[in-house]
C-alpha cells in the first residue's frame, strides 16, 4: 500500500537540510510572521523617532515664545529714554534673566550686535557677530521665526524667534532668543537607541519562542503524518490522540474518522473477496472432483457433464452479480425512461408469478409516471420478491404494491415469512450476507439484496426493511420526489 507520504519524501529527498526547513510549515508560518512583525517594526520606529523630534522641536518652540512673552512684560522702557539708558537697561535684563544649557539670548542695536548672554565668546559660531545667521537677522525689520541648520556637530539645529522693541532711534532693538537642538537631539537618539534594541531584542526572542510554539501547535499534523507512514493493509488500527478543542483536535478527530471509514471499508473488502473467494472455490472443487472420478461410461459421464454445466453456471451468475456490484456506480450503469406507474406494477406481478409458485398477491397500483430504468427497477424488486420466497413458508402469503404519495413513490415486497431478527438486520444488506435462519437453503450467493439496495441508491432512493419476527418482513422501496424522477398524471 502507498501512502501519499512516500510521494512527499521521494520530492524532499534530494533537497539539501535548509531547503528542507524553508518549505515545512512551521517555517512558513515563522517567516510570515517574522515578516508582518518586521513591516510593523519598520513603520513604528520611524514614526515613533519622528513623533519624539516634533515633540522635542514643539517644546524648544514653546519655551522660546514663553521667553519673548517675558521680555515683552518685564522689559520696560521708560519715556525719553536715550539710547545710553536703553543699552544699560537691556543689559540689566540680561544679567538679571537665567538661561538654560544651550539657550542665548542676544539683543542687536543701531544694526549691530549689542550684547549677548552668554556672551560672545561661548556662543555657537552661527551666533557670533557677523554670522550669516545674525546678519540676516539684522536687515529683517519684523518679528521672524524658523530654524538654522549649523555645520558644528554639538550645537546641531538652532530654532530661534525675534522680538522688535522700541528705541529712541529710527531702528528697532531686536531680542532674540535661540536654542540649540544639540543635547535634547542627543538625549532623544539614545532613546530610540534604546527601542530599537529592546525592540530587536524582542523580536529576536518571539521569533525563537513562536518556533517552539508553532513546532508544538502543529505537533498533531506530525503525529499524522507518522501515523500514516505506520498504515498499512495490515495495521489500520492506529489512531491519534485528541487534545483540547480547537482546529488541530478537530484535524485529529477528522483524521481518525477517516481512519475509521478506511478500516471499514478494507475489512469490507477483504471479507468480499474472501466469501467470493469461496463461492468459487466450492464449484471449481466439484468440477475438479467430478473430472477426476469421471470413467468411461458414457451415463456416467453425460450426468457429469450436466454437475459441471450447472456449476459453471452458478459461476457464471456469481460473476454477473459481482459484475452489478461494481459497475452500479458508473454513469452507463443506469438507462433511465420514462414509465407508467401503473403499468410497470402490473407487468412485474405478472413476471413474478411466472418466476415462482408461492402465493403471490398485487395489493395496490399507484397511478403517476417515473423517471427511471425499468430494467434495474425490476431486477431490484424481483431479488426482494426471491428473497421473499426463501424465507416464506409453503402456505405462506407474498405481496407486492405500488403507491404515488405527494412526497414520494413506493413499492414494496411484503411476506409472511419468520421476520428478520433485530440483530440481523444490519448485516442482510452487505455482500455475501445470510440471516441466521430461513425456512428453506437458499441456492443463491447472498448478493441479492445487497444488489437490490446499491440498484435503488443509484435510482437515487432508499430501502426500508420493517420486519417482526414470526409475522414476516416488508422491504418498501422509496423515490423521494425531491429528485425531481416523479412526475404525476
Amino acid at each position: 500500500m502507498k501512502h501519499p507520504s512516500d510521494f512527499s519524501d521521494r520530492q524532499t529527498n534530494g533537497l539539501p537540510w535548509y531547503k528542507k526547513k524553508f518549505i515545512e510549515v512551521r517555517t512558513q508560518i515563522l517567516l510570515c510572521y517574522l515578516g508582518l512583525l518586521a513591516i510593523l517594526m519598520g513603520i513604528s520606529i520611524p514614526t515613533v523617532h519622528n513623533v519624539i523630534f516634533q515633540r522635542i522641536d514643539s517644546r524648544l518652540r514653546a519655551e522660546i515664545a514663553s521667553e519673548i512673552a517675558e521680555f515683552e512684560s518685564d522689559f520696560d522702557l521708560k519715556k525719553n529714554q536715550n539710547l545710553s539708558q536703553v543699552k544699560q537697561s537691556a543689559i540689566a535684563y540680561l544679567r538679571n534673566d537665567l538661561v538654560e544649557k544651550e539657550q542665548y539670548f542676544i539683543i542687536l542695536l543701531e544694526d549691530n550686535f549689542f550684547q549677548s548672554i552668554p556672551v560672545i565668546y561661548d556662543l555657537p559660531q552661527s551666533l557670533q557677530p557677523n554670522s550669516q545667521l545674525i546678519e540676516r537677522l539684522i536687515s529683517q525689520k519684523e518679528t521672524v521665526s524658523g530654524e538654522f541648520q549649523t555645520q558644528e556637530l554639538e550645537v546641531g539645529k538652532i530654532i530661534y524667534r525675534t522680538f522688535l522693541f522700541d528705541t529712541p532711534g529710527q531702528d528697532k532693538g531686536v531680542f532674540l532668543v535661540a536654542r540649540a537642538t544639540y543635547s535634547e537631539y542627543k538625549e532623544a537618539a539614545l532613546a530610540m537607541r534604546l527601542i530599537v534594541i529592546v525592540t530587536t531584542t524582542l523580536f529576536l526572542l518571539t521569533s525563537i519562542g513562536a518556533w517552539f510554539i508553532s513546532d508544538w501547535i502543529l505537533k498533531p499534523l506530525r503525529l499524522m503524518s507518522a501515523t500514516a507512514k505506520q498504515i498499512s493493509e495490515k495495521d489500520l488500527s492506529q489512531r491519534l490522540s485528541i487534545l483540547g478543542q480547537g482546529e488541530m483536535a478537530q484535524v485529529a478527530s477528522t483524521f481518525n474518522a477517516m481512519m475509521e471509514r478506511l478500516e471499514k471499508a478494507f475489512q469490507t473488502q477483504k471479507s468480499f473477496v474472501r466469501n467470493a473467494s469461496h463461492e468459487l472455490k466450492t464449484p471449481i472443487t466439484i468440477i475438479q472432483g467430478h473430472l477426476d472420478l469421471m470413467g468411461e461410461d458414457p451415463e456416467e459421464q453425460h450426468e457429469t457433464q450436466a454437475i459441471i454445466n450447472e456449476q459453471l453456471d452458478r459461476m457464471t451468475r456469481l460473476v454477473e452479480d459481482l459484475l452489478i456490484l461494481t459497475r452500479v456506480e458508473q454513469p452507463e450503469f443506469l438507462q433511465p425512461e420514462l414509465i407508467e406507474i401503473e403499468v410497470f406494477t402490473q407487468k412485474l406481478f405478472q413476471k413474478a408469478k411466472v418466476f415462482t409458485e408461492a402465493n403471490l398477491q398485487l395489493e395496490k397500483v399507484g397511478q403517476g409516471k417515473l423517471y427511471i430504468d425499468p430494467k434495474r427497477l425490476t431486477q431490484a424488486i424481483m431479488n426482494l420478491i426471491e428473497n421473499a420466497v426463501q424465507h416464506t413458508p409453503l402456505g405462506g402469503k407474498i405481496s407486492i404494491g405500488s403507491v404515488c404519495n405527494e412526497s414520494d413513490v413506493r413499492f414494496w415486497v411484503r411476506d409472511t415469512g419468520m421476520g428478520i431478527a433485530h440483530s440481523d438486520r444490519k448485516q442482510i444488506f452487505n455482500p455475501f450476507a445470510r440471516a441466521a435462519h430461513s425456512y428453506r437453503r437458499s441456492n443463491g450467493f447472498g448478493l441479492g439484496l445487497s444488489i437490490a439496495q446499491a440498484i435503488v441508491s443509484a435510482c437515487g432512493g432508499s430501502i426500508i426493511l420493517d420486519s417482526l419476527p414470526g409475522k414476516g418482513s416488508t422491504f418498501t422501496l422509496i423515490f423521494p420526489v425531491k429528485n425531481s424522477l416523479v412526475i404525476y398524471d
